[in-house]
């Protein structure tokens, strides 16, 4: 396996033939294998990807899955609200009485579904109920499911208002956002919103966003964390927010 990504309940995988394996919970149609099973159903070993597309990424989240084609295309399965297609009645195969990670029923489509007016792209990101598209131009579309009363805002993909190149991309369970610059500044927003320049004038290597946080790997391998911190998910000693990034001292060696 080439390229792994983790969702709701299930994992999906590209092996070494651009082919996506994916195993797990299915109650959404995020296995995207075509087959409608039962809701809630799993499978114990991976299921094919439907479609016969040459994948080259696969980015997973709650009850969907995004796939990047060799080619740059974008495709989708998995519960309506979250694949990007907007008016479901125009598109197959959806199931109407599809049921999600969380019980009840929504349409859900169990193959890939072609994502459009997204640029070719070279860089998935997906978690909770939100992806993003890294283009080849450096621009950021997202699309998603962003809570009960936004009609169908988010549905289908949006430019996000980038002050900067964009090369990296990661995004949290809650929708937000974090891209990084070839210069290593880092942005963050909200679907639908324009990101920020992540202040304190540090550079990072890395990124990855949670669901009201985010971690940075900046300078010589420093670990950094700012955001929302209630259960300490910054990791710096205590439960208080930070709005700027603070380093998290981790020891080199140990148990």
């Amino acid at each position: 396996v080439d390229t792994l990504s983790s969702g709701g309940s299930h994992f999906c995988g590209v092996n070494s033939s651009h082919a996506i394996w994916c195993w797990g919970q299915y109650g959404a149609g995020v296995r995207g294998d075509s087959i409608v099973p039962a809701a809630r159903d799993s499978v114990e070993v991976p299921s094919k990807v439907a479609g016969g597309v040459s994948w080259a990424g696969v980015a997973a989240g709650t009850d969907h899955t995004c796939g990047l084609a060799s080619n740059g295309s974008v495709y989708c399965w998995g519960l309506a609200t979250q694949v990007g297609v907007g008016d479901t009645a125009q598109y197959a195969p959806f199931d109407t009485t599809c049921g999600s990670s969380a019980g009840g029923s929504s349409p859900c489509a169990y193959a890939p579904l072609p994502v459009t007016g997204v640029p070719s792209s070279i860089q998935l990101a997906s978690n909770g109920t939100t992806t993003c598209a890294l283009t080849s131009t450096h621009t950021l579309w997202c699309w998603g499911y962003v809570g009960p009363t936004s009609g169908n805002a988010g549905q289908i993909p949006v430019a996000m208002p980038l002050s900067a190149v964009a090369t990296t991309v990661t995004v949290g369970s809650l929708g937000g956002y974090c891209v990084i610059s070839p210069a290593g500044d880092v942005y963050c927003g909200t679907l639908g919103s324009a990101p920020a320049l992540l202040q304190g004038g540090l550079k990072f290597n890395d990124v990855s966003a949670g669901s009201d946080h985010a971690c940075g790997i900046g300078a010589g391998g420093l670990l950094f964390c700012w955001g929302q911190n209630t259960v300490g998910q910054l990791g710096v000693g205590d439960s208080t927010a930070r709005s700027l990034p603070t380093q998290v001292v981790i020891p080199l060696s140990g148990s």
